[in-house]
């Protein structure tokens, strides 16, 4: 905090002595506001997708020893962020832009569903028609389809819609609900930059 300050305070010398300064006032904020437009900023709290690291957080350690890092210091100060980091990680992003997690959401309990065949068609169907048209299905899906089986037809997904399966998609397996969405997030971009050299 002190560090700021003096870096602060440095930079308005600076801008004050090559006369490119406008008048200076310190305001005090009650609450966060965006610095862009100046409108108050509301945090509210969201259902979230997180993965569990438990499984890769030791090889990721062994990794990082092998590792040739140009500055020992970089080394140091990225094991210690690395050590201290939790053991899950929140990949999920409430982006309008970005690469979607195609997951699908149950509209009634807002439990979310993460299938394999589900993303191996998302996969096909993005790459068929683009990821614009996945974004207006995604629209659709949350604003004018009903149930499940609207969502399935509209988006070409032919799913058996046999309700006695375990992982049926079409109902939810909280609330038994046959109004499914999909999910609108986006994945962490640096999540997504991780995965690029495996694709």
């Amino acid at each position: 905090n002190n560090n700021n300050n003096n870096l602060e305070n440095w930079s308005i010398k600076r801008l004050e002595k090559l006369s490119r300064i406008f008048p200076l006032k310190r305001i005090e904020h009650k609450q966060p506001h965006c610095w862009r437009c100046n409108n108050k900023l509301i945090y509210r709290m969201t259902s979230q997708i997180f993965i569990k690291l438990n499984s890769i957080l030791e090889k990721a350690k062994n990794e990082i020893k092998k590792t040739n890092f140009i500055a020992t210091k970089s080394k140091t100060m990225f094991e210690s962020t690395f050590n201290s980091r939790p053991d899950q990680w929140c990949i999920s992003r409430q982006r309008i832009w970005g690469v979607p997690i195609a997951t699908l959401r149950c509209k009634d309990c807002a439990n979310n569903k993460i299938d394999a065949k589900f993303l191996n068609k998302t996969a096909k169907f993005i790459g068929q028609f683009g990821l614009e048209k996945w974004a207006q299905l995604v629209i659709i899906s949350q604003n004018t389809i009903e149930t499940s089986d609207e969502l399935f037809k509209y988006c070409l997904l032919d799913y058996n819609t046999n309700t006695n399966t375990n992982n049926n998609l079409n109902i939810c397996n909280y609330c038994k609900s046959n109004r499914i969405e999909i999910q609108s997030d986006t994945i962490d971009v640096w999540f997504e930059s991780g995965l690029a050299k495996k694709i």
